[in-house]
């Protein structure tokens, strides 16, 4: 009885390693498909050029729609895109207490717009409505920095944020606290770069604590730590024919520039950071040559592609600048351009998903608000492009900076 039944436990065993034989031999071909994917992922890691899908860091549900506002005199004009639709609408406008809206911010723990004069020396906070776009005044301050091209909003870890408002015709950058409770200003530093530096935008790197500044009349970035004790404090510069607009990308961690050139070609370029002791270098790893006059910068994460704007007379255009996981030049993808029929484009804002680039016209002689649509192929490379709206709005000198901010 025994041996009868270790044979029978013998013969089990044998069966059930035949079953799992046959398994294993059925499910091969499902392990080979993982060990692929590793070894994608491990080429993106090490900075490979192959373009993988696009993406957007940090985001989980379905962006809805897209909320584009620009500033003017006088007053705010707002846009909203739908992307189930494609409709672009134009929605109600927003007085603004001060002469010319030189520069819009947004943050969004706090659901504000920040407002600031490029002629006088009005700051306007606004409340941003979450429901229907629309943003309400909150407080105007009459006496903020004067003459404000672009504005920096920075939170204090003790609460209340820093403003660092960048003022071309001064030539000099403005420090300034505003309270935890928006309610009030104080003057904190303010760094002069001489009466012809035109310094034009600012951008800073959180991680790090730097504060890049853009001379175009110097031909230099300045670059300064940043305390919120002690405020600014000069590190180095990094050398660069008339840059207009500045952009630290924590994604890429990389400096991006927008150049303004009066003679030859404007660019967008591309520095990476490099710790030096207590310094940094700065090492120019990519450009693309454009017509005169840059203008805007952005960064279209989804599709890896640096988009800024070019300005010169009968060469009007956006263009895109094909960048690795790394932030270097894609020499694989081809740059691109898209022709703007109207003049003056200076605010550009790319939407979150990469696919929509809408342009504010510094002038009121045509249509100064246009939107295009772009298509990419699987490889993220850009095919093409389609106009979807196109309409003049402004009457009064059009628009000198922009903002969008996403609906999910």
């Amino acid at each position: 009885m025994g041996l009868r039944r270790r044979r029978f436990r013998i013969f089990e065993f044998a069966f059930l390693g035949a079953l799992l034989f046959v398994l294993f031999q059925n499910c091969s071909g499902t392990g080979f498909q993982l060990q692929d994917a590793t070894q994608a992922l491990s080429q993106t890691d090490l900075g490979s050029q192959t373009p993988d899908s696009p993406s957007n860091p940090g985001t989980t549900s379905p962006l809805l729609k897209t909320r584009f506002y620009y500033g003017r005199s006088r007053g705010v004009d707002i846009l909203e895109l739908d992307h189930k639709t494609g409709v672009m609408t134009q929605m109600a406008s927003t007085d603004f207490a001060g002469t010319t809206i030189g520069w819009l911010s947004y943050h969004q723990p706090v659901n504000t717009v920040f407002a600031a004069d490029a002629d006088g020396a009005v700051l306007q906070l606004f409340d941003y409505s979450t429901a229907n776009g629309s943003i309400t005044s909150k407080t105007i301050f009459p006496s903020f920095s004067s003459q404000i091209v672009h504005l920096t909003v920075q939170p204090r870890t003790q609460g209340g944020f820093s403003l660092f408002g960048a003022s071309y015709n001064r030539g000099s950058l403005d420090h300034v606290l505003l309270n935890d409770n928006m309610a009030q200003l104080t003057p904190s530093q303010s760094v002069a770069f001489g009466a012809n530096a035109k310094t034009h935008s600012s951008s800073y790197d959180s991680v790090r604590k730097l504060l890049y500044v853009a001379n175009l009349g110097n031909n230099k970035i300045d670059v300064y730590s940043f305390s919120e004790i002690s405020g600014l404090t000069a590190l180095t510069s990094i050398m660069v024919t008339a840059p207009r607009t500045v952009v630290y990308d924590s994604t890429y961690d990389k400096v991006f520039v927008a150049t303004e050139a009066s003679t030859g070609n404007s660019y967008i370029r591309i520095f990476s950071v490099t710790p030096s002791g207590a310094s940094f270098i700065y090492t120019d790893v990519g450009s693309l040559a454009m017509p005169l006059t840059g203008g805007d910068l952005k960064v279209n994460h989804a599709y890896r592609y640096v988009m800024a704007t070019a300005r010169e007379a009968g060469k009007e255009a956006i263009y895109g600048l094909p960048i690795t996981t790394t932030g270097v030049v894609d020499t694989i993808r081809q740059s691109f351009s898209i022709p703007v029929t109207q003049s003056l484009p200076r605010a550009l804002e790319i939407t979150e998903d990469g696919l929509y680039a809408v342009v504010g016209m510094n002038s009121s002689t045509a249509e100064n608000v246009v939107a295009y649509k772009m298509t990419f192929n699987a490889q993220l490379g850009y095919v093409s492009s389609q106009k979807i709206f196109e309409k003049k709005i402004d009457n009064t000198g059009g628009y000198l900076c922009g903002l969008a901010i996403p609906v999910r």
